[in-house]
C-alpha cells in the first residue's frame, strides 16, 4: 500500500506570506466595504420596524413581551439593538452592531484556529469565500439580524470543523467560540436554527462513532443548553408564528421552496469563481487519490460530514415550507458559510499538490476576486431601494417650493399593516415621519385634504411592493378620500411613488 502525501509538510516563507497579506488586505477591504455601505446605504421597512420595536419609547418588559416576542424570530438581535441605542438615534448609527459583530467573529475564527497550522490555512480560505459573498455586505448593511447569522454559522462550521481535524476540542478559546456560536446560531433565527441543528447533527454522530468523548462534549453540552434555551422561547413564541403565518406573503409550495434554496447556493458559490473554480476538482482530487492509495483524508471526511448536515437542512426547511411558507433567500444566510468550508478544503487539496510558488500565486487570485466582489457588493448594497429615494425627492421640491402639501394615507400600505405583528401599523407611521424629518418637510395632518395654491401638492407612498398601485387607481382613491383633483403625474422611485398635482418628474399620468 502506497502512503499518502504528507499533509504536515513545512509551509514556505513565500505560502505563508501569500496567507497573511490574503488575509489582511481582505479583513480592512470589508470591513472598508461595510463601513460604507453602512453610511450610503437608505432605509428600508424592516429596519424601521426594528427601530421601532427597539426604541426607548417602551419599557424593557414591555419591549419584551409585547414587541418582541409577538414577532416571528426569536428576541435575541432586539436585545442587542436595543443595549446598543446609546450608538446614535438613527438607523445607520445602530447598523454598526454588524460592524461589531463582524470584528468579535473574527477574532474568535483567528483564536479558535491559533495553534494549528493546517486549519488556520484552510481558515484563511474559508474567510475569503465568506467575505466575497454579496450577504456579507448587504445584510452588514442593514439593522437586522441576517449578518449576525452569517458570522455566528460561519463560526460554527470552522470550529466544527477545527474540532473534527484536531480530534480534540481544543483550548479554551476553541471551546469558548464554539459554544458562543452554538449559542447564537440557536437563538437567533428559526431557520438559522434549523440549519445549526442539522449542521451539528452528523457531527455529534461520528464524535460517537469515533469514541471522541470529549469532542462529544464539547459540542452536546453548549447545544442541549443552548436548545433549551430556543424551546423555552419558542414554547412563548410558537402559537404566535402558527397564527402569524396562516396567510403570509411569502410563496407557497416545494417549488418556490426549492427555487430559494438553489439561487442562496447558486449565489453563494458563485461569490468568489476563484475558489469555486479550485475548490471543486480539489474535491475531486483527493477523493480519487484517496481511493487509490487506501488512506482516510480527514479533511474529505468534515468536508461529506458538512455536506451531509447541509443536506438535512435543506430536506427539514423544504418539508416545513410545504407545511407552511416560511422561506425566501435571506432566511437561508446560515446555508452560506457550508459550501464554503467545502470548496475551501477542496482548494486546500489542491494547493497542497502545487509548488509553493504556485500555490501562493493562487492564494493571491483568490484574495483578488474577493476585493473585486467587495467592491462589487459595495456598489450593489448602495443603490439597494430605500425610502431615501421618494424622500429626497420630495425634499428637493419642498426646498424649490416650500408651501408644497405632502400627503400620505395607510391605504398605500394596507397589505403591509394588515400582517402581523401588530406593530406593522405603528412602525410604517413613524417611518414616513422620520424620513419627512431627515429631508426637511412636514407631512399633512391625516385629516387634512389642503391643496397648495402655489406648489405642487405630492401624495406620497412608500414600500410599494406588492400592489403597484396605477396612475389611475391612485386618482381614482385620492378623488374617493375627498381631495378635489382632477389631473395627477406620478413618478416611480425604487419601490415608492410620488403623485404630483402640478409640474414635476416625468411619470405616469392620470386624469379625471
Amino acid at each position: 500500500m502506497r502512503h499518502p502525501p504528507d499533509p504536515d509538510r513545512p509551509f514556505t516563507a513565500r505560502r505563508k506570506m501569500a496567507e497573511r497579506c490574503s488575509l489582511g488586505i481582505v479583513a480592512l477591504a470589508l470591513l472598508a466595504g461595510l463601513l460604507f455601505s453602512i453610511a450610503t446605504r437608505g432605509p428600508w421597512y424592516d429596519e424601521f420596524y426594528t427601530y421601532y420595536v427597539t426604541g426607548p419609547g417602551f419599557g424593557l418588559r414591555e419591549a419584551l413581551f409585547g414587541h418582541w416576542l409577538a414577532d416571528n424570530h426569536p428576541p435575541f438581535f432586539y436585545v442587542l439593538v436595543r443595549a446598543a441605542r446609546g450608538l446614535g438615534n438613527n438607523i445607520e448609527a445602530l447598523r454598526l452592531i454588524n460592524a461589531a459583530i463582524g470584528l468579535i467573529a473574527f477574532g474568535c475564527g483567528v483564536a479558535a484556529v491559533r495553534g494549528n497550522r493546517r486549519i488556520a490555512s484552510l481558515a484563511v480560505i474559508f474567510f475569503l469565500f465568506l467575505a466575497s459573498q454579496r450577504a456579507a455586505i448587504l445584510y452588514g448593511a442593514e439593522l437586522r439580524s441576517y449578518f449576525l447569522t452569517l458570522c455566528s454559522t460561519a463560526l460554527l462550521v470552522l470550529t466544527l470543523t477545527a474540532v473534527y481535524l484536531d480530534k480534540q476540542p481544543g483550548g479554551p478559546w476553541r471551546r469558548c467560540a464554539l459554544a458562543g456560536a452554538i449559542l447564537l446560531s440557536f437563538n437567533n433565527h428559526v431557520v438559522t436554527t434549523i440549519v445549526s441543528g442539522a449542521i451539528l447533527l452528523p457531527f455529534l454522530a461520528a464524535f460517537t462513532l469515533q469514541r471522541n468523548f470529549g469532542a462529544l462534549r464539547a459540542v452536546l453540552i453548549p447545544a442541549l443548553i443552548s436548545g433549551a434555551i430556543f424551546l423555552a422561547v419558542t414554547a412563548i413564541q410558537f402559537p404566535l408564528w402558527e397564527t402569524n403565518t396562516r396567510s403570509f406573503w411569502i410563496p407557497a409550495g416545494f417549488t418556490a421552496g426549492r427555487l430559494t434554496v438553489q439561487i442562496t447556493a447558486q449565489r453563494a458559490m458563485e461569490g468568489n469563481i476563484v475558489i469555486l473554480v479550485l475548490g471543486a476538482p480539489g474535491i475531486v482530487l483527493a477523493l480519487v487519490q484517496a481511493i487509490r492509495q487506501r488512506h482516510r483524508n480527514a479533511e474529505l471526511e468534515a468536508a461529506a460530514i458538512l455536506g451531509l448536515g447541509g443536506l438535512l437542512a435543506i430536506g427539514l426547511i423544504l418539508g416545513i415550507h410545504c407545511w407552511r411558507p416560511f422561506v425566501v433567500e435571506k432566511y437561508l444566510t446560515g446555508l452560506i458559510p457550508v459550501p464554503g468550508m467545502i470548496l475551501a478544503i477542496g482548494m486546500t487539496q489542491l494547493l497542497r499538490q502545487s509548488g509553493d510558488r504556485l500555490a501562493a500565486l493562487l492564494l493571491l487570485a483568490a484574495a483578488a476576486a474577493s476585493l473585486v466582489a467587495i467592491n462589487d457588493n459595495r456598489l450593489e448594497t448602495a443603490r439597494k431601494n430605500s425610502w431615501a429615494g421618494t424622500a429626497a425627492v420630495i425634499g428637493r421640491q419642498v426646498a424649490r417650493c416650500p408651501d408644497t402639501a405632502v400627503h400620505i394615507d395607510p391605504y398605500w400600505n394596507a397589505d403591509l399593516i394588515a400582517i402581523p405583528p401588530r406593530d406593522n401599523e405603528a412602525a410604517v407611521a413613524m417611518a414616513y415621519q422620520v424620513m419627512a424629518r431627515r429631508f426637511g418637510f412636514a407631512i399633512e395632518p391625516a385629516a387634512s385634504r389642503r391643496l397648495s395654491g402655489s406648489c405642487p401638492t405630492l401624495f406620497w407612498a412608500e414600500h410599494d411592493t406588492r400592489h403597484h398601485f396605477t396612475a389611475a387607481e391612485i386618482l381614482s382613491h385620492l378623488r374617493e378620500a375627498g381631495y378635489p383633483v382632477s389631473r395627477i403625474k406620478v413618478s416611480r422611485v425604487g419601490d415608492g411613488w410620488i403623485a404630483s398635482t402640478g409640474p414635476g418628474p416625468g411619470g405616469n399620468v392620470a386624469t379625471q
